[in-house]
């Protein structure tokens, strides 16, 4: 029944990550998270003076933080 299930193993691993971040400070990095995300996608207009966070390097610190 599971092997009918193509992207199971993607979704898994998802609430995974998601269950390890929250137990491990997920209030910390989401709010930084989301805002370069919405300023990478130019969703979140931001000041020149920060546009630091739409960068790639922002993006991915919050996400491979040790």
């Amino acid at each position: 029944m599971l092997d009918q299930i193509p992207y199971l193993p993607y979704l898994l691993s998802a609430f995974i990550g998601i269950g390890l971040a929250a137990a491990s400070g997920f209030r910390v990095f989401l709010p930084m998270f989301a805002v370069s995300l919405g300023t990478y996608f130019h969703w979140i207009p931001v000041h020149e003076s920060f546009d630091w966070l739409s960068g790639l390097p922002a993006l991915l610190l919050p996400v491979l933080r040790p």
